[in-house]
Parts: C-alpha cells; structure tokens; sequence
C-alpha cells in the first residue's frame, strides 16, 4: 500500500513516538496503516494506549483503535475570487470516544 502524500510516499506503518501537544498527544505510541483508495483518498488505521489514572487504582494502560478516512486536497482550488493555493495537504474525518472529528493535515 503506498500513496502520495505531501511529497512524501505512504507505504506500511508509521508510528508517532512523540506528540507535539502533552494534553492532546498523551499516548505512549500510535501506530498509523494507510490504504489508498484512489489517487485522493485513503484509509488509516490507528493503533494506540491511552493511560487510565483513577484515584486508588492505579494506571491502567487502555488499547484503542480508530479509523480515519483521508481526502488529499489539490495544490489549488477554485474560489469565488478565482484559483487559491491550498492551505493543508489532506484532511480527515473518524470518530473516537463515540465523537466525530475532522483534522487538516
């Protein structure tokens, strides 16, 4: 599985050891599987633990995983004041903890 990603190839797993954000980024590693659909979109799977800290019980450290759908946007779009360059590279849509969400990549 490859794709063309923000001049990068996709192909395998890649793993985030470290995230960019300590309250949003707080899990130990993430696992990312990318499957291209077409030339723009693709799937990633995410393989990650989060931390479970209760008072009197310890840490219990909890698997998860996710699903995301990628749209790769074109290097320029059409706007009412003509042809702009894309701000984002892609963007994505899953759900996790039963909540919807949306990144720009």
């Amino acid at each position: 599985m490859f794709g063309f990603f923000g001049g990068l190839w996709l192909k395998g797993s890649w793993y985030k050891v470290l995230g960019w954000n300590r309250q949003y980024d707080c899990f130990d590693c993430q696992k990312n599987n990318f499957q291209v659909v077409d030339e723009s979109s693709a799937t990633m799977d995410v393989d990650f633990a989060m931390v479970a800290r209760r008072p009197g019980k310890g840490e219990v450290s909890k698997v998860l995983e996710l699903h995301e759908d990628i749209t790769f946007d074109k290097p320029t779009y059409l706007s009412i004041s003509g042809p702009k360059k894309s701000q984002r590279t892609a963007h994505t849509q899953g759900r996790m903890f039963g909540l919807t969400f949306w990144e720009d990549w």
